[in-house]
């Protein structure tokens, strides 16, 4: 599965390399496209032959670390693959460097932003849901880092047309409203009592 830790030197079409937020190579660091896994060289160094059928690569991040958000909101732990499997690309991450002895992960699932005016759904997140979780975060932050972790439905695809209300425009209501930790999205199907929760460790 680790692909001979960095790949077959000559035949790989994704290459790249992972740095802290100091420019130091970082290590053992694996890294996937969801089929293949390779590991970060002494430099920071990763080499893999991918057939880009997922369409991304992505960092396994490592205790420690966290990837920074690109835009305030999304980690940038994965980058698309845009070239075709006969051609390389190369893909540099950034890692930051973090006390993890203690954090606090956020939960959250049915958010269901629509822009659908009779359930007034933006309005009700903005002025009831928002405050709460930044509330819940800035509670628990002095004792390290908090992440989000959204369990399923942060949007609705009939809305997407109907409304034409998207992931992103959706994205936008936690960005503006002040969505208070990364936020992170979890495939797969989700426990539909779980609303609002949190857990401290």
């Amino acid at each position: 599965m680790a692909a001979a830790a960095c790949g077959q030197v000559g035949n790989d079409n994704v290459t790249g390399r992972i740095t802290d937020e100091n420019g130091r190579p970082v290590a053992g660091v694996r890294v996937s496209d969801g089929r293949e896994i390779v590991t970060t060289d002494a430099r920071g160094r990763y080499r893999m032959l991918s057939d880009k059928s997922s369409g991304m690569v992505f960092v396994i991040t490592p205790s420690g670390y966290s990837a920074p958000c690109r835009d305030g909101l999304t980690p940038s732990f994965y980058s698309a693959l845009t070239e075709p499997a006969d051609r390389t690309e190369k893909h540099d991450f950034q890692l930051e460097s973090v006390g993890q002895s203690r954090y606090t992960a956020l939960f959250v699932t049915d958010v269901h932003l629509t822009n659908e005016a009779p359930k007034d759904d933006i309005r009700y997140y903005t002025d009831s849901i928002a405050p709460f979780l930044r509330n819940t975060a800035e509670r628990f932050s002095a004792d390290g880092p908090v992440y989000c972790f959204n369990l399923g439905d942060l949007s609705h695809d009939l809305y997407w047309y109907r409304n034409g209300h998207t992931v992103a425009d959706a994205c936008n209501v936690l960005k503006n409203t002040g969505f208070p930790a990364p936020l992170y999205s979890i495939p797969g199907n989700h426990p539909g009592y779980l609303k609002v929760g949190f857990t401290d460790r």
